[in-house]
């Protein structure tokens, strides 16, 4: 059964080491591609042995009789199932709409004249990988890493998600004919570090995947992360590793922007990570007819917090495609596709607190988690667990600059 282990404070070492007594790594090592591509993944105890230090954690997989062992010994603080989790996002097929069109609705136009277009910006994409020889990141700063190498990744986009939400941040601004239509990203001078923590062509992976993905963003001295995934039915945050990591990591000062879900519209249906406290939760707005859509999720979270925290646009979005996703709509236009989901509004607003990340800077205001919760219940409605404080905009955080001088 796939677990991760969470070590007691200054545990860790200890913990290691009595977990590798008895967890038969050497046997997980020769467990190669062409066996485990026979199973399911659910059903495939692919965590095997990643360590997590700065979280203070373990995946692994354990017996149900040496779960019952490990819960009692004295460095173990608790264990939890690592579960799957999943890109979230679908193709569309109608009306659409382009980053590049939002840029006025977001009010990126005024950012641009003012100069904050993300540079100097580090922002952390925890999806599917990157295809990094499409055009849209020709110039473009991107750097491609896994987090499941033994499960045969290589950093390289076989689904489509995550190079849609590369494209959606830092895209360069391309004429695509086939739809007569300009598309481009939200932060242009921003800098993606891909990390991949899903796969198998339909963008699925565990937990313990993404856990070591966050922290290989904070080794990257990233600023922002974006995880456009999730898995429904979370458990309250003190039993929930990702929101763990994600309040260790916004002590640090980064931002985990997170998208809601796609499993709307009832109460309570937020994912998780977007369920966890800390995390930046987006859900998605359509521009068309501005509504929330019935599939973007809504809160409370298990802890009872309000959630999502904004929305950003999130339905028919046309943005850099390749694999599967590139050819559910029209097989022969390649390159390009449009999605819906909670997954295409998170790097809407990730590339939204690029920019803002810069301008805190320039004004000498800390940017964390918390300063940017602060802007937008200053600026924005009365938070709801439809809509959180209501759409993201570049003005919020322009008067919140203006409060603090």
């Amino acid at each position: 059964m796939p677990v991760i282990v969470e070590a007691r404070a200054n545990m860790f070492q200890s913990l290691r080491d009595a977990l590798r007594e008895i967890v038969p790594i050497a046997e997980f090592q020769a467990f190669r591609r062409p066996l485990w591509r026979l199973f399911s993944l659910p059903e495939t105890p692919l965590a095997k042995w990643k360590e997590m230090e700065t979280f203070g954690m373990i995946a692994t997989v354990l017996t149900p009789n040496l779960i019952e062992e490990v819960s009692q010994w004295r460095s173990v603080k608790a264990i939890y199932q690592d579960r799957v989790m999943y890109a979230i996002g679908q193709a569309s097929t109608s009306w659409f709409t382009t980053p590049l069109n939002e840029y006025r609705t977001l009010e990126l136009d005024q950012a641009d004249l003012e100069g904050y277009r993300g540079s100097g910006v580090k922002v952390a994409v925890i999806d599917t990988g990157t295809r990094l020889t499409h055009e849209s990141f020709i110039g473009a700063k991107l750097k491609i890493l896994t987090a499941m190498p033994e499960k045969g990744g290589a950093g390289l986009d076989t689904s489509g998600h995550g190079t849609f939400v590369s494209s959606t941040i830092i895209g360069r601004r391309l004429y695509v004919h086939q739809y007569n239509a300009n598309v481009g990203g939200v932060a242009p001078e921003a800098e993606v570090v891909s990390i991949q923590a899903l796969g198998f062509v339909v963008g699925a992976g565990f937990e313990s995947d993404t856990l070591q993905a966050l922290e290989m963003s904070l080794k990257e001295g990233c600023h922002i992360v974006n995880m456009s995934l999730g898995a429904k039915d979370p458990p309250p945050d003190e039993f929930n590793p990702s929101a763990k990591a994600i309040s260790q990591l916004s002590e640090k000062g980064m931002v985990i922007v997170c998208a809601a879900g796609n499993n709307g519209p009832d109460e309570g249906t937020i994912n998780s990570p977007g369920s966890a406290r800390d995390a930046f939760t987006v859900g998605a707005f359509s521009s068309y007819d501005g509504t929330v859509p019935d599939f973007s999720c809504r809160g409370p979270s298990p802890n009872g917090e309000v959630k999502p925290d904004v929305v950003a646009p999130g339905v028919n979005i046309l943005s850099a495609c390749v694999g599967v996703l590139d050819t559910l709509e029209d097989p022969k236009v390649r390159g390009y596709a449009i999605l819906s989901g909670t997954s295409m509004a998170c790097p809407m607003a990730a590339g939204l607190l690029a920019r803002v990340k810069q301008l805190f800077d320039v004004n000498g205001i800390p940017f964390n988690i918390y300063t940017v919760k602060e802007a937008c219940s200053l600026s924005g409605g009365v938070k709801d667990n439809e809509k959180g404080w209501g759409f993201i905009r570049w003005s919020w955080f322009k008067e919140y600059v203006e409060t603090k001088r």
